[in-house]
């Protein structure tokens, strides 16, 4: 009974630490503690953030996409702390797999894989053999999913599998057999696809392996983001508040970040505040003062594809004092006020004139001399 009890107490502890891993970030001031290991539909996990400062925006990724979303609709719980932050799950869905950041800047990340059924014990868990399944659990944890960004250029999309023989290589587009056209070809050995025009139905989803049981490569073609802004230039009066909107097309989950007075923010604080949704991303900054007047930038960022790569677009604010409506009536007032103080100045001077010439003139040098004719016969 004892060896029993000992044996047990050994399995117990094999469980534990397949479920539960430790990491930290590469300066050694972030940790991770959780589960590394989750059965689909029968067990929570957990994964906690540890070693946070007050200058850390918390905004938790899976596979570098955020999961604000599944935050908001409750099925994932999330609690912090000014230290650290926890998300957890009371059960394990297939698209909870995948690797987990609390913070942007993190450059380690926590890994959850979510298994299908345990394999002849509690201390190791191993995912069904059927391949549709298997592909399923892959294609939402991500793990091994490189992202493409398509541009002007042709895309070509590698099959880097091992222990392949060649021509037994197939490929999917979107969880259909992938059908070639004149824009969009395999090579002769199967092992890589050329996508030649960046047409919108060969965006999504891609995969290519040898077979049933054999490896599987996932890739994902995404259109280069086109990000847009309401003008090039805009005018705030001082005391007011600057409000822009960030059009991002298409939105296919990707990073936007604002870049307000040379600082880059994610998430609000006391005086901005940021609303992001699928496609787009509100800056709002409430009372705009003179040194706020510079550049305001649009970032979306694909931390995920394989050549990384951004998009932004920049608007010049302007920060218009708020009595500069006052100036211009001021102005005017002095001008009409000098104008009539000249008028004014030039009507006295002008009377002043007048009123000395018409003196000159009744002096006693120019007055008339009386007819003496006309006094006789007045007389007479």
């Amino acid at each position: 009974m004892e060896m029993e009890r000992q044996a047990g107490f050994l399995l117990a502890l094999l469980f534990l630490a397949n479920f539960l891993t430790i990491g930290a970030d590469s300066s050694g001031r972030i940790q991770y503690i959780g589960y590394s290991n989750a059965l689909l539909n029968t067990t929570p996990w957990k994964i906690t953030c540890l070693g946070l400062t007050s200058s850390d925006a918390v905004a938790w990724t899976r596979n570098g996409e955020s999961i604000q979303q599944e935050i908001d609709e409750k099925e994932i719980t999330q609690e912090d702390s000014p230290t650290n932050s926890t998300i957890s799950a009371s059960l394990a869905k297939l698209k909870h797999g995948g690797q987990y950041k609390c913070t942007k800047n993190s450059t380690f990340s926590h890994t959850l894989t979510v298994h299908s059924e345990a394999n002849g014990g509690a201390s190791t868990q191993t995912p069904q053999s059927d391949s549709s399944l298997t592909s399923k659990v892959a294609s939402a944890s991500n793990q091994n999913e490189l992202i493409y960004a398509y541009t002007e250029k042709n895309l070509i999309l590698p099959c880097n599998l091992t222990t392949v023989t060649t021509g037994s290589i197939t490929w999917t587009h979107n969880n259909a057999t992938l059908k070639e056209t004149d824009t969009l070809k395999l090579s002769k050995d199967r092992t890589q696809l050329n996508i030649t025009k960046g047409l919108e139905d060969y965006m999504g989803n891609y995969t290519c392996s040898a077979g049933s049981g054999m490896p599987t490569r996932f890739m994902k073609v995404v259109p280069y983001p086109i990000v847009k802004l309401p003008s090039l230039d805009t005018n705030v009066v001082e005391g007011e508040k600057l409000r822009l909107t960030c059009e991002v097309t298409p939105g296919l989950g990707a990073e936007i970040e604002w870049i307000f007075d040379n600082v880059t923010y994610t998430k609000g604080t006391e005086r901005i505040n940021i609303t992001t949704e699928e496609k787009s991303s509100t800056l709002t900054v409430y009372d705009i003062r003179q040194e706020d007047r510079g550049n305001v930038t649009c970032k979306v960022v694909f931390t995920r594809t394989v050549d990384q790569f951004a998009s932004s677009y920049t608007t010049l604010l302007r920060v218009t004092n708020k009595f500069a409506a006052l100036w211009p009536f001021l102005g005017i007032c002095a001008e009409v006020i000098v104008l009539c103080a000249i008028i004014l100045v030039y009507e006295k001077k002008r009377n002043k004139a007048e009123l000395e010439e018409s003196d000159t003139d009744q002096s006693p040098d120019t007055k008339p001399t009386p007819n003496k004719d006309s006094e006789v016969r007045q007389r007479k």
